[in-house]
């Protein structure tokens, strides 16, 4: 048994600590890949606090990875509503479009986050997108971000980074031949 489950077994439902503790049991089964699970406990979670960010924000996690397009549209406008940051809204939704696969969308919500400033995990996840879809559009502004705050990716990804790029310029210049 893992610590955090073994601390949330060991509290009791009447305690005050008791959400705090299913919530850390919670996501460590969302770490764990462990969904169905996460899923059958985060019911339980809803009923103590259903609007509560924390509680949004793991659903939304959950909805994501299960790929359940009702919760998911659930959770985005719970999390639309209750949050002032949009830069964070934009990130799971980037995170779902690019679970489904949607190109379009990955790339209009890439560049709508890199207009403003990123903390490493979102800025990860932007990365991330872009190299698996290999998506122009998303290099482009991906580099101009990168350069206007000067940072600075590892050899291995400036490579990739270059690499989507030329084969933009190769692509550019067949068509005009």
């Amino acid at each position: 048994m893992e610590q955090s489950e073994k601390i949330y077994r060991a509290t009791a439902k009447t305690s005050r600590k008791y959400p705090k503790r299913l919530t850390d049991y919670i996501d460590t089964l969302v770490d764990g890949g462990r969904l169905l699970e996460a899923k059958h406990f985060f019911l339980d979670l809803c009923q103590l606090g259903p609007n509560h960010l924390k509680t949004i924000r793991l659903g939304y996690t959950i909805a994501i990875a299960t790929f359940d397009k009702d919760w998911v549209y659930k959770y985005d406008k719970l999390l639309t509503s209750s949050t002032k940051d949009s830069s964070e809204v934009h990130w799971f939704r980037l995170r779902y479009y690019h679970s489904q696969n949607n190109i379009t969308a990955c790339e209009n919500t890439s560049c709508e986050l890199l207009k403003g400033q990123l903390s490493t995990d979102r800025l990860s996840t932007i990365i991330e997108v872009c190299m698996v879809r290999r998506s122009y559009i998303i290099a482009q502004a991906l580099a101009k971000y990168l350069s206007k705050n000067h940072v600075v990716l590892t050899p291995r990804y400036n490579k990739r980074l270059k690499q989507i790029v030329i084969a933009r310029l190769v692509h550019s210049i067949q068509r005009c031949l």
